[in-house]
């Protein structure tokens, strides 16, 4: 059991190490009530994880499909799919393909992370000074609250009216409604230009807003300054790095048609995680205009529903897709 199993670079793994890594692997999937030689995929680059996954794979009863890395999603989603795999067993690398993957597959439900152990050394790549500058320009650009937000039709590409905003506005505060009363203290995270602020602040005791575009912020502060009111404030700052706000400090938390800009479901799991430590017993957190991957296909077909050349249209869904 002290002889090395395996060398790697510099490193060596003895047999004792790679049997009990390999067990730890083999006891997650049965953990998850596998049937014999169900497949187990594995999305791994060459390192000693690998090794570890295939023996615990085989220790589990099942049987492995590699995938190789490089090839376009839709490929590895098909094979995912062909193969009816429920579980990926990945590398923290490939975080956030896996997440893609998990929401577009009909069958994969459990990803297995096997050289990170806990959310915290998850990667999260984000430029947050781009970002914070792209809604800026975005700000910027806008002749109004719709177009300074981005609220653009993806059919016709022209702002979205008025009266479509009003709707969109006033659905968000139907369904908080419930909740609100002249006590209640409200969070929005990413508030904008404050199209939800200044019909929701009237009728609370405490609002605040906040949003990485200073420019967006800026015009939400004075469309609250021509209301005047004094129970709400305006930040322009990244949710997750403040440490502005206390726990139990807050009635409702509303995250209204912004978490299609999260990175990934590392991040989004973060901003609902420390929104949660924000709630007063019995808050709630709302989080509107969710998209529904599984309707991403029906959507691209009636944006280019224009294009007669099938094998055209094919392409261009796919480059959406990929």
């Amino acid at each position: 059991p002290n002889k090395v199993a395996i060398y790697h670079g510099e490193k060596q793994i003895i047999y004792a190490d790679l049997n009990k890594s390999a067990n730890k692997i083999a006891n997650l999937i049965k953990s998850q009530r596998v049937a014999k030689e169900e497949v187990v995929a594995l999305l791994l680059k060459r390192s000693p994880e690998t090794f570890y996954s295939v023996l615990g794979v085989l220790k589990s009863g099942c049987a492995y499909l590699p995938i190789n890395w490089s090839l376009p999603k839709k490929r590895i989603l098909d094979m995912i799919d062909d193969s009816r795999s429920r579980i990926l067993i990945i590398g923290k690398d490939f975080m956030p393909i896996a997440e893609e993957l998990i929401f577009e597959s009909n069958y994969l439900k459990i990803i297995i992370c096997v050289d990170s152990y806990d959310e915290k050394s998850l990667p999260i790549i984000l430029d947050k000074e781009r970002i914070s500058e792209f809604w800026d320009y975005i700000a910027e650009s806008g002749n109004d609250s719709i177009e300074s937000s981005g609220w653009v039709d993806s059919y016709t590409g022209k702002p979205f009216s008025a009266e479509e905003m009003k709707e969109m506005v006033d659905n968000v505060v139907i369904k908080v409604d419930p909740y609100l009363n002249q006590n209640s203290d409200v969070l929005e995270i990413g508030c904008g230009t404050g199209m939800i602020a200044e019909k929701i602040a009237p009728r609370v005791k405490k609002y605040i807003g906040i949003d990485v575009s200073k420019l967006a912020t800026d015009r939400a502060i004075d469309k609250l300054k021509k209301i005047k009111l004094d129970n709400a404030n305006i930040l322009a700052e990244d949710f997750l790095e403040t440490s502005r706000f206390k726990e139990n400090s807050f009635d409702v938390v509303i995250i209204n048609s912004v978490i299609q800009f999260y990175p990934n479901l590392i991040y989004l799991n973060k901003v609902l995680s420390k929104c949660a430590s924000l709630l007063k017993n019995g808050g709630v957190i709302f989080v509107g205009d969710i998209r529904d991957s599984s309707l991403k296909t029906e959507y691209y077909k009636s944006l280019f529903k224009g294009i007669e050349n099938q094998d055209l249209l094919e392409k261009n869904i796919n480059m959406k897709l990929v």
